[in-house]
C-alpha cells in the first residue's frame, strides 16, 4: 500500500489520480489533497478526479452539491429578471 500511496506524488497527473482513488481508504487526507490538485489539471483527468472526490469524500460531495444548488438558484433568479424586464 505504501508503494501505491507514494505514486500520489508522481509527476504524471493520471498516475496521481489513479493512486489517490485506489489508496483513498488507506490515507484519506493525502489522497483527498492529491485529487483536489489533479482536479485543477487540464483534460479528462480533472473530471475523473472530480468523480473520485464525489464518490470517496462525503464532505466534498455535500459542499459540491450545495454550491451547485446556489449557482442554479442564482441563474434562475437572473433568468426571471431578464424575462420580467422584457
Amino acid at each position: 500500500m505504501q508503494l501505491l500511496l507514494a505514486l500520489t506524488d508522481d509527476p504524471n497527473p493520471n498516475v496521481r489520480m489513479d493512486a489517490a482513488t485506489l489508496g483513498y481508504d488507506a490515507d484519506p487526507e493525502r489522497c483527498r489533497k492529491t485529487l483536489l490538485q489533479v482536479k485543477d489539471e487540464p483534460g479528462i483527468v480533472a473530471a475523473l478526479a472530480l468523480v473520485g472526490l464525489l464518490q470517496k469524500d462525503s464532505q466534498f460531495a455535500a459542499e459540491f452539491e450545495r454550491e451547485a444548488r446556489e449557482k442554479h438558484h442564482k441563474e434562475m433568479t437572473q433568468n426571471r429578471r431578464q424575462t420580467d424586464s422584457e
